[in-house]
Order: structure tokens, then sequence, then C-alpha cells
């Protein structure tokens, strides 16, 4: 569990810079009435590194498990809003829900380590 946590946080840090770019590169279109702004793929794209950032470094404490699971959740409610009209954003969002999820599931249920306990590795 905590190698697959540690690799969904460095897949959320990398999502982010290909969120980020495909967000912020899109410019409103003057001739058309309907203005398409990025600004939900960054937030979105800010609350995936953050998650990730924290669900990543999530070792032995259920707390910041729980927290990374609810900004995944989070991000998902961004993305599924479409606020920007990102056209990647619902798939996104998908992923996003899957790892909020994954992390609450494994926060609720890990063990409280003692601290200064070392985990016992097999």
């Amino acid at each position: 569990m905590r190698v697959l946590r540690l690799v969904i946080g460095i897949a959320s840090v990398i999502a982010f810079f290909i969120i980020f770019l495909k967000s912020c590169g899109q410019a409103p279109d003057p001739d058309t009435a309907q203005q398409v702004s990025g600004i939900g793929g960054f937030i979105m794209a800010a609350l995936i590194f953050a998650a990730g950032a924290i669900g990543g470094t999530t070792r032995k404490n259920k707390i910041t498990s729980i927290i990374a699971g609810i900004i995944y959740l989070v991000a998902a409610v961004v993305g599924f809003l479409k606020i920007g009209m990102v056209a990647d954003m619902t798939v996104w969002a998908i992923a996003s829900v899957v790892a909020g999820v994954f992390f609450l599931v494994s926060g609720i249920f890990m063990k409280d380590l003692v601290y200064g306990e070392k985990p016992k590795f097999k």
C-alpha cells in the first residue's frame, strides 16, 4: 500500500504539469461569444498537486492520507463542474475520484504507529 501511495503521488505531480499546460494554454477567443478560461484547470491542477504531495509522503500517518483523499475528491468536484471547459477535465476528475477513494480507504484502514516506531518490513 505504501508503494502504491507513493506511485500515485508521483503520478499526481506529473498530472499537475499536464493539466496545467492544457488548461493555461487555452486563450480566450475574441471572435466567439463563449469565453474559454483555464482557471478551472488551474485550480484542479493545484489541488491534484497538493494531494499528490501530501499523499505521496504519507507513510505512517493515517490523518494525512485521509486529508489527501479529501483534496482529491474536491479536485474531482472542480473537474466535474467543468469550470473553464477544458476537454480532458472529466477524465482527470474520474482519475481523481479513484485516487481519492483509494487514499480515504487506505487511510481509514491504516494501522496507527506509535511515534518513533518503525514499520516492520518482511
